[in-house]
């Protein structure tokens, strides 16, 4: 049975309306938007028969949880290179989740890692795991972006804008080849520099489509608002927290603070200065609720104000 995400009302006043479409719930463990990029990526290695698969990931990696729970379903092993070799696979309740569900761990330095597009390294990775199926950091695959166009419904329909995170740029691309022309995306990168998401977006619409023409319009409905990454991916301000934690008390909504927050919070100041004719929009929840918990113990451990 397909999964229809409900939608509420996440802010609303005189002037503009933004409903917040809770993809997160797709699933317990594999939530959002990870749900949409693998589901078709772990098909096509169940169907070359590949018996393991081997992806990357920061230590509080949404992807790297939503793998090991995917592979564990499917019966497919699963590898989680992470990043920070001073790490441990007790280091925090995400690594935790991930080795539950049978991934096998294998945290490298901060250089190794920056060779994670490497063939070169990929050899080195063969040799101490055995042949695996390479799926890339955050699901960032083709057939990842053709999964995310089902996040979009016939409801969009009613809206002026469409609005999400961007970490990759894969689940971007999904909804830029899924809505309806009289609909814009707005994207927030969730990194500092986060221009790159354009040229990202392309490639991978590339790969879904091959044909550039059809790649450009796609991309005409996108624009891409760089400035609300609180200092870049993993950085929150006490202020975001404490937003974060009104937003739950008053709308029953819970944001994660890496991605789905810091757009909800840019979308609400942008469609507050808009001068524009756009008065509806539509948040997509991309999940990452489970890091919340470890994000919490940080914040604990610093003394600083905790979500929830």
């Amino acid at each position: 049975m397909k999964f229809t995400p409900p939608i509420s009302s996440l802010f609303e006043h005189a002037d503009y309306r933004i409903d917040i479409q809770r993809s997160d719930l797709v699933d317990e463990v594999i939530s959002g938007n990870k749900w949409y990029k693998l589901k078709y990526v772990m098909d096509k290695v169940a169907d070359v028969g590949a018996r393991q698969v081997l992806t990357f990931g920061g230590a509080f990696s949404n992807h790297i949880v939503a793998t090991a729970a995917m592979g564990a379903r499917k019966g497919i092993s699963t590898v989680g290179v992470i990043r920070g070799d001073e790490l441990s696979a007790q280091s925090n309740p995400t690594l935790r989740k991930a080795v539950s569900l049978g991934m096998k761990l294998d945290f490298v330095s901060r250089e190794d890692y920056q060779r994670r597009l490497d063939q070169d390294f990929h050899a080195e990775l063969a040799e101490r795991h055995g042949y695996f199926y390479l799926v890339p950091e955050g699901g960032a695959h083709y057939l990842g972006v053709n999964g995310c166009m089902e996040m979009i419904d016939e409801r969009v329909e009613q809206y002026d804008v469409v609005a999400c995170a961007a970490g990759t740029g894969t689940m971007a691309s999904g909804l830029a080849a899924a809505l309806p022309d009289h609909v814009e995306l707005w994207v927030f990168p969730v990194l500092k520099g986060g221009a790159f998401i354009l040229d990202e977006m392309k490639r991978l619409l590339m790969q879904l489509y091959w044909d550039e023409e059809v790649v450009a319009e796609k991309m005409k409905k996108v624009k891409l608002l760089d400035s609300y990454h609180f200092g870049g991916y993993g950085k929150v301000t006490d202020q975001l927290v404490e937003w974060i934690n009104d937003v739950m008390k008053t709308k029953n909504t819970p944001l994660d603070p890496i991605y789905t927050a810091k757009a909800a919070w840019g979308l609400q100041l942008e469609m507050a200065n808009s001068n524009s004719s756009q008065s509806k929009a539509l948040l997509i929840h991309s999940g990452g609720l489970q890091g919340v918990e470890g994000f919490n113990e940080m914040r604990q451990n610093a003394g600083k104000t905790t979500i929830g």
